[in-house]
């Protein structure tokens, strides 16, 4: 069993690498709607704190339907990211006042980064050691 996971992990892998980006995002989105319409991965722990966040309504519930299609879309932006250079990866972040943290380095600190989480946020990762800046 173990080997046929691995077999179609492995297919998923290259076909989602090699898929144009405008069909991958439709099959993100479609892998994020069975990931909430049959799997229900954490279903009921979302639904409870946009419930909490928001209160329950049809707000709630759109954006519950868009959560898991983001996930689903990171899944695959996941999968294709090996196959990016760097140029391209880089050139897929925006950073906002780098002059701040390039200043912190020069005076020979470090600096921590505050993000939100926000989509594929760990490809600013790679941005900032893209810009020759030590990560670690």
């Amino acid at each position: 069993m173990k080997r046929i996971q691995n077999s179609l992990f492995a297919l998923s892998f290259i076909a989602f690498s090699l898929l144009p980006v405008s069909w991958s995002v439709k099959l993100g989105q479609f892998f994020g709607r069975v990931l909430r319409c049959i799997v229900g991965y954490r279903q009921k722990q979302i639904r409870l704190n946009l419930d909490i966040a928001f209160g329950e309504g049809q707000w709630a519930k759109d954006l519950e339907r868009k959560i898991y299609q983001n996930f689903g879309l990171l899944i695959v932006e996941i999968f294709r990211y090996p196959r990016k250079s760097i140029e391209q990866a880089v050139s897929e972040v925006t950073a906002h006042n780098i002059e701040n943290l390039q200043g912190a380095l020069a005076k020979g600190k470090g600096a921590i980064i505050v993000t939100g989480h926000f989509g594929h946020w760990e490809q600013s990762i790679s941005t900032i050691a893209a810009m020759g800046i030590e990560v670690g």
